[in-house]
């Protein structure tokens, strides 16, 4: 079974999106989580993330349902 939900890309991650459109809807096995979605994106576990879904901290592991939207942030640090 699939689900659909909206994949926010943000900054440097953009390189990683399909048509390299920062935001964009993608089909998912259901039940999946984060890291699927990070998998499937090919984005190198190396990299480091910040992860919101529905406007609240999200982890790797955090389960994906129909219509979630999910941001990814790159750590940044500055000084």
């Amino acid at each position: 079974m699939k689900t659909r939900i909206h994949v926010t890309l943000t900054l440097i991650l953009k390189k990683y999106a399909p048509d390299k459109e920062n935001a964009f809807y993608m089909e998912i096995d259901f039940p999946g989580v984060v890291l699927d979605v990070i998998n499937n994106l090919e984005i190198p576990p190396e990299v480091p993330l910040l992860i919101t879904l529905n406007g609240q901290q999200a982890f790797l592991d955090t389960s994906l349902h129909p219509g979630d939207n999910l941001k990814l942030f790159p750590m940044l640090a500055g000084g």
